[in-house]
């Protein structure tokens, strides 16, 4: 029987197990031309072609960058919660 994160193939049952990635995306995916950062997260584009091959490290330390960045080119940061 399958449940949640689990398929079944040939018969076998394989739970599908995909690691956690930070990230600052909230499915505001605009990138302003003129600042060149998405204006939901702060992100440019070379940082989101390559987050999901980054280290956590690196994706945190540019995630506390942000809000600085987005406020520097004029936008309001996402609240955080």
């Amino acid at each position: 029987m399958s449940n949640g994160g689990d398929c079944l193939a040939r018969g076998r049952d394989f739970r599908l197990i995909a690691p956690m990635i930070s990230s600052p995306c909230n499915k505001i995916c605009v990138i302003d031309g003129l600042a060149d950062i998405c204006i939901g997260c702060g992100r440019s584009l070379p940082e989101i072609a390559r987050w999901g091959r980054m280290s956590e490290d690196e994706r945190l330390a540019i995630m506390a960058t942000l809000p600085e960045r987005m406020r520097a080119k004029g936008f309001t940061p996402p609240a955080t919660t």
